[in-house]
């Protein structure tokens, strides 16, 4: 398990604030925390690190559990669709859709190892392997759908 142990109560405070700027433009700032309660020892900020870090860490599992669950939803019911497929083109179905089945395997093992460290101890205190794993290995599929997109948008105003 990941122990802070930082003496100096400033020193947490901006250790937790560079913990918590996060991707997609969220930032907590912790220093109002930290500021209006001027008795909060080094310990209790480590204490609230490791709250948001066991926070953050099982945000990230939710939110991919989420992001699998939508992914079979629209290859199930969207992809697979024969109405759907017999309703445009080959090349419009494959441009609407793309690879998103290689994405949803990606999705399928990053979430694999996920649930299974999560198996291994309820208290999780560190993805980043994982994380890093895939982001090396299990990318490509994601940067292939993300370059079609543009072919997406486009048969998706021709089709309606």
């Amino acid at each position: 398990m990941v122990i802070f142990d930082i003496p100096d109560r400033t020193e947490a405070c901006r250790y937790a604030n560079m913990l918590m700027t996060v991707p997609r433009g969220y930032y907590v700032d912790l220093n109002p925390v930290c500021s209006l309660n001027p008795n909060f020892s080094s310990h209790q900020v480590s204490s609230l690190l490791l709250f948001f870090l066991f926070k953050a860490i099982f945000e990230v599992i939710s939110s991919e559990h989420s992001y699998l669950h939508s992914l079979e939803i629209l290859i199930r019911m969207f992809k697979n669709s024969t109405e759907l497929s017999e309703a445009m083109t080959k090349t419009e179905h494959h441009h609407l859709f793309s690879n998103i089945s290689d994405v949803c395997e990606a999705s399928k093992k990053f979430f694999k190892e996920l649930e299974e460290r999560h198996n291994q101890s309820l208290v999780i205190d560190d993805i980043s392997d994982i994380v890093c794993s895939h982001a090396e290995s299990n990318f490509d599929p994601y940067i292939t759908y993300c370059s079609n997109e543009v072919y997406q948008q486009r048969t998706l105003q021709r089709l309606m």
